[in-house]
């Protein structure tokens, strides 16, 4: 009797514990940042390249990246691109069959990643299941402290 109302007790209270947040969700600090500049090669500064940006993203969460988008590809867990999900790092090269990763987006949900890019308002919200992206894509990385805990902004612009 004691050990079932003890097991009912922590199959209660386990949930409560696992569901708290160890970090920020970088998807939640990422959306903070919708439409800011994109500056090649800057930091926060005046605006942000697409590495710096999700950098940013994920120091706040209390996860430290690497600068360059291709030091950033060989961090974290490879994950398939059928497994993606929200708080992965999409990674992907500027021509169709390039062998350069030259480009990296974090994953939103319903096949949507927030990325700051060149030629269009900074950072915005795409999707990366595009017949652009998906012929651009190389690979993409998972790293654990940066699963959601939170949905992003269902009012976020999506182009």
């Amino acid at each position: 009797m004691l050990s079932t109302l003890l097991m009912l007790h922590l199959s209660i209270a386990l949930p409560q514990i696992a569901m708290r947040p160890a970090h920020p969700s970088v998807q939640a600090v990422a959306t903070a940042y919708l439409g800011e500049h994109y500056v090649w090669g800057d930091i926060g500064e005046a605006g942000f390249d697409c590495s710096s940006f999700v950098q940013a993203v994920f120091r706040q969460a209390g996860i430290a990246l690497p600068r360059s988008s291709r030091e950033q590809a060989q961090s974290g867990t490879q994950v398939a691109l059928a497994d993606v999900r929200p708080g992965d790092l999409m990674f992907f090269t500027s021509q169709v069959g390039g062998q350069r990763i030259t480009h990296v987006g974090l994953a939103l949900r319903n096949n949507r990643m927030i990325h700051a890019a060149r030629g269009h308002h900074g950072v915005v919200i795409s999707r990366w299941d595009s017949p652009y992206f998906l012929r651009r894509w190389m690979t993409s990385r998972r790293f654990a402290a940066a699963m959601p805990h939170a949905p992003w902004p269902l009012t976020a612009r999506v182009h």
